[in-house]
């Protein structure tokens, strides 16, 4: 007796993707990997009109220092509890001397970055690097130059997790903490990666950094 719906043996091939399935899976991996970085370009155009330039100007030398904050927070060991006291106190000194030398006048920053600026480019920048990574991980392993740093970053977070197994164990509750206290390694790109590493989802990953970037 012969059986009616047999199981494929091993020699078979898995069943071939229609150019329907295709088309979605490039489609998606486009929109995920391009959205986050159309996103970002975004992000200095808001606060160009933020720190909007003098008359005849490019941009304001309010802008250039700000952007040169948020690049330095993306840089460790820098983080919120360097950055944030940076604008609010330093920024006007900076800002100065950036007028000086470029020749073009100051405008508000001269009193202080007001922290709600600091705070939403901070968190919009870590929502940024979650977005990206959560959502293209495996395709940036694949990258050559790119995977190699990010394989370096993955053994840093597990060695992070094996010195805070609290981490682990407390869960999402255990992440949110580690992306909330200023500790060293902790930051987006680390908790994102850990997030991965233990198998989050990208939503839930992205959810945790940004919640914890908040608060």
């Amino acid at each position: 007796m012969t059986n009616e719906n047999p199981l494929p043996g091993a020699g078979e091939s898995a069943p071939q993707r229609s150019g329907k399935d295709w088309a979605f899976l490039i489609g998606k991996r486009v929109l995920f990997l391009l959205g986050p970085i159309a996103l970002g370009a975004l992000m200095p155009l808001f606060f160009w009109f933020v720190f909007l330039p003098a008359q005849g100007a490019l941009v304001s030398p309010e802008f250039l220092v700000f952007a040169g904050l948020m690049i330095a927070y993306m840089v460790p060991p820098f983080g919120k509890e360097t950055i944030i006291p940076a604008a609010l106190i330093g920024g006007p000194a900076v800002v100065g001397l950036v007028s000086s030398i470029i020749s073009i006048p100051t405008g508000t920053a001269l009193g202080g970055y007001p922290l709600w600026t600091v705070v939403a480019g901070i968190v919009i920048l870590d929502f940024l690097v979650a977005l990206f990574i959560t959502l293209n991980f495996d395709l940036l392993l694949k990258i050559p130059l790119i995977g190699g740093w990010f394989r370096w970053i993955m053994r840093s977070a597990d060695k992070v997790l094996r010195k805070k197994p609290w981490i682990e164990n407390l869960s999402s509750a255990g992440l949110l903490i580690f992306m909330y206290i200023p500790l060293q390694g902790s930051g987006a790109m680390t908790t994102s990666i850990i997030a991965r590493i233990l198998n989050y989802r990208p939503l839930q990953a992205i959810g945790l950094v940004t919640f914890g970037s908040i608060l």
